[in-house]
């Protein structure tokens, strides 16, 4: 710990400290047994105990931070796949469109089971909500408004003056197995004019 009060860790943010646990979580098991193996200590039980500590306090610095702001990361845009087509929910399935992926950096870094994690989304254009609540498994959202209807289709039936305009809010709530919602939903804003590939355009975290 430091010994004199430092500004950047006063004045840190719940966004702040994702960043940071974001770059802790990086460090593989294999970086930081090299990170240790530089030490050249002499004595091999010293050197695995000093790995299993530098590999605990990684993964507990993780779950601290991941517990309590919403570890949805890496957010991009996919055109529809067979992967994606079978990992998202039945009825949107056969789908013609675009595909929102993710990352929960907590289930990429063993911190989270898959298993039993569940993501709840809905859509809005501006204050018009585009979708009721829905929900799947898979990191993988279609980007549809019902059945087969996309995004751009059904906003350009209610503000075909305004193509500028045509950004969609997917808020994103996460549900772990236990039923423990970590942090608050992450609104991602999706751009997705006619006659062009949709693109994330905004991403915004609730402190």
């Amino acid at each position: 710990m430091p010994t004199h009060p430092n500004p950047a860790f006063e004045k840190a943010t719940l966004r702040d400290a994702f960043w940071g646990a974001k770059i802790v979580m990086s460090f593989t098991d294999e970086d930081l047994r090299a990170i240790v193996e530089t030490g050249r200590l002499t004595n091999p039980a010293a050197e695995a105990h000093l790995l299993e500590i530098l590999k605990a306090r990684r993964d507990k610095i993780g779950a601290y931070w991941f517990d309590r702001v919403n570890p949805l990361d890496r957010f991009r845009i996919e055109r529809s796949s067979p992967e994606a087509v079978m990992a998202s929910d039945a009825e949107a399935r056969g789908t013609v469109g675009a595909w929102l992926r993710f990352d929960d950096r907590a289930v990429t870094g063993g911190l989270a089971h898959e298993k039993g994690t569940r993501y709840e989304y809905s859509m809005y254009h501006g204050e018009q909500r585009l979708t009721m609540r829905q929900e799947t498994s898979s990191p993988v959202l279609p980007l549809v408004v019902r059945d087969t209807t996309t995004l751009s289709t059904a906003i350009r039936q209610t503000r075909p003056d305004a193509p500028d305009e045509w950004v969609v809010r997917v808020e994103i709530r996460t549900i772990r197995a236990d039923g423990e919602a970590p942090g608050q939903p992450i609104d991602v804003y999706v751009q997705v004019q006619p006659d062009r590939a949709p693109r994330v355009v905004g991403i915004q975290r609730s402190e």
